[in-house]
C-alpha cells in the first residue's frame, strides 16, 4: 500500500533540524536564537548586535524505530534499526530547519532582526498498531476475516519551505521596576514541498481473501513539490514582562551610559507560526468520501488490507483540485525565567499546539522544559530537562563560548548505551558585539602608560 510505504519512509527520516533548542533559546546574549521562541526578546537584549553566520540542528522523535545501545557515530548504523511492534499506536515527529544568515540589533527601546531559514517538518500520528504489524510482519501477519475494522484520525504530513522574516520589538512601558515589551515577526515563505494523507474514517470488513466491504471511508490526499510551488505569510507574536533589579524610569538599553538592566524574574507569552502556505503549482488535492452505502470490491487474485486502502485511494476520488493550503505548526508558548543571582537562572517553558492533527499541514507536538543555566557575557552553560509530548523525559546540555553554540536536548544517548527513540544536536556560528562602540568605557590609564608631552616651536 502506497500510504503505508510513506509511513515506512518517514520513520527512517533520521537526519533533520529542529527549532525547539531549549538549551539556548532562553539566553539573554543570543537574540537570533531567542526570537524563535519569543520575538519580544530582541529588545533590551544584552547583546547589542548578534549576527548568525550559519546554524543547524537535528531532531527526530518517535515510538516505533530505535537504535540499540545509544547513538551511533556512523550513518551505516542506521541501516540496522530495531522496531517496537507492541500493538500500540505509533507516532513520529521530525522538525527540520537550517538557520542561514541572520542579524539582531538592540538599540534604545527598540529591537530589530532579519532572519533566513529553511524548515522541514514531518509528522505521523495515531498510526494503528495493526497496520504496523501488516507493514513489518508481512507474510507472518494473518488478517481477521468477517470482522469489521475501524480506524479514525490517522494522519501523515510533511511540509518544507524557505522563509525570510523581519522582527521588531519595543519597550512600550517602563515604570518603577517594571518593563513591558512586545514583539512581532512577519515571515514571507516559499513552499518547497508538501505531502499529506489524512484518514478521517476507515471502516471495512475483509469477508474472505477475495471480497472486502467498505462501510465508511473518508480521507484527503494532497501533494506538491518544487521551489515556489506555494507561497504564504506567517506571523510570530510575543510579549514579555520583567521585574528588574533597579528602577527603570531613566533606563535606555545600550545608551552611552553603558547600563545593562538585570531582572529578578520575567514572564513571556508568544504565539508561534500563525499562517499557511498556499500551493498552486505542481499541486494536487484529492478527497474521498464513501459513507452513503457499503462499497464492495472483489478480485480473483485476492485482497488484503494493503489492497483495500490502495484501491480506494486510486479509484474513488470524489473531488480533485490543483491547489490547497498547508497550515503552519501553530502553537502557544509560555516562558518564566528566574534570576537566583551569581549569574544563575532557571527557566520553565511550555509549548502547546493550537493546530489539530487532522488537517493539511503540520501539528507541533507539545513540550515542557525546565532549564537551569549559568550565564555570563562570553560564557554560558545550560542543562535543559524536557518532556517531549508531555511524556518522554530527557536531559540535555548546551554551551555558548562567546559566539559559538553547541548543544543537545537529549544528552543521555550520546554517553550511555541506551535504546534511542529520540535524538538531536544543534550548533550556531555567530559574530556577537555585546556593547556598542560609543558605550564601551575607556580603558583606565595605567602608571606604565607613556604620556605624550606637547612640543613647542
Amino acid at each position: 500500500m502506497r500510504s503505508l510505504l510513506y509511513i515506512f519512509l518517514l520513520f527512517y527520516s533520521i537526519s533533520a533540524y529542529c527549532q525547539e533548542n531549549m538549551g539556548i533559546e532562553h539566553s539573554n546574549y543570543a537574540p537570533t536564537n531567542s526570537l524563535w521562541l519569543n520575538p519580544s526578546s530582541i529588545a533590551d537584549n544584552k547583546a547589542f548586535l548578534d549576527i548568525n553566520i550559519v546554524g543547524a540542528s537535528a531532531f527526530m522523535g518517535n515510538n516505533l524505530a530505535y537504535v540499540k545501545g545509544g547513538m551511533p557515530y556512523s550513518a551505516s548504523a542506521f541501516q540496522s534499526l530495531s522496531f517496537n511492534l507492541d500493538g500500540n499506536k505509533k507516532s513520529l515527529y521530525v522538525d527540520a530547519g537550517i538557520h542561514g544568515p541572520s542579524a539582531s540589533l538592540s538599540i534604545g527601546d527598540h529591537g530589530f532582526a532579519l532572519s533566513t531559514s529553511l524548515r522541514n517538518y514531518q509528522r505521523a500520528k495515531k498510526i494503528p498498531g495493526e497496520l504496523m504489524d501488516l507493514l513489518f510482519k508481512e507474510l507472518e501477519y494473518q488478517p481477521e476475516y468477517g470482522v469489521k475494522q475501524s480506524y479514525n484520525n490517522i494522519s501523515l504530513n510533511s511540509l518544507s519551505w524557505m522563509e525570510v522574516g523581519f522582527s521588531y520589538a519595543y519597550l512600550f512601558k517602563k515604570f518603577d521596576r517594571e518593563i513591558w515589551q512586545g514583539g512581532i515577526t512577519v515571515k514571507r515563505m516559499w513552499g518547497l514541498a508538501s505531502f499529506s494523507t489524512i484518514f478521517n474514517t476507515i471502516e471495512y470488513t475483509l469477508e474472505n481473501p477475495q471480497v472486502v466491504t467498505v462501510h465508511d471511508f473518508q480521507s484527503q490526499y494532497a501533494t506538491a513539490s518544487g521551489f515556489g510551488s506555494g507561497t504564504g505569510w506567517g506571523i510570530d507574536l510575543g510579549f514579555t514582562y520583567k521585574y528588574t533589579t533597579d528602577p527603570v524610569m531613566s533606563y535606555t538599553p545600550h545608551n552611552r551610559l553603558c547600563r545593562k538592566m538585570d531582572y529578578y524574574h520575567k514572564i513571556g507569552v508568544s504565539l508561534l507560526d500563525w499562517g499557511s502556505i498556499k500551493f498552486t503549482k505542481n499541486a494536487l488535492l484529492n478527497t474521498i468520501d464513501i459513507s452513503e452505502e457499503p462499497h464492495t470490491e472483489s478480485s480473483t487474485e485476492g485482497l488484503d488490507e494493503n489492497d483495500v486502502i490502495y484501491n480506494l485511494q486510486n479509484n474513488n476520488y470524489d473531488n480533485t483540485t490543483n491547489s490547497f493550503k498547508a497550515k503552519l505548526p501553530l502553537a502557544i508558548s509560555v516562558q518564566y525565567d528566574y534570576n537566583f543571582g551569581y549569574n544563575i537562572y532557571l527557566n520553565a517553558t511550555a509549548i502547546h499546539p493550537l493546530r489539530g492533527a487532522g488537517k493539511i499541514g503540520i501539528q507541533r507536538p507539545p513540550l515542557f522544559a525546565f532549564t537551569p543555566r549559568y550565564e555570563r557575557k562570553r560564557f554560558e552553560a545550560s542543562l535543559p530537562i524536557t518532556l517531549w509530548d508531555y511524556k518522554y523525559p530527557s536531559v540535555g546540555f548546551a554551551v555558548r563560548l562567546n559566539s559559538i553554540i553547541i548543544g543537545t536536548d537529549r544528552l543521555i544517548p550520546y554517553v550511555l548505551p541506551v535504546d534511542t527513540y529520540r535524538a538531536d544536536i544543534y550548533f550556531n556560528l555567530k559574530i556577537t558585539i555585546f556593547d556598542r562602540k560609543k558605550c564601551r568605557p575607556a580603558r583606565p590609564r595605567r602608571a606604565t602608560d607613556k604620556v605624550r608631552c606637547p612640543s613647542y616651536h
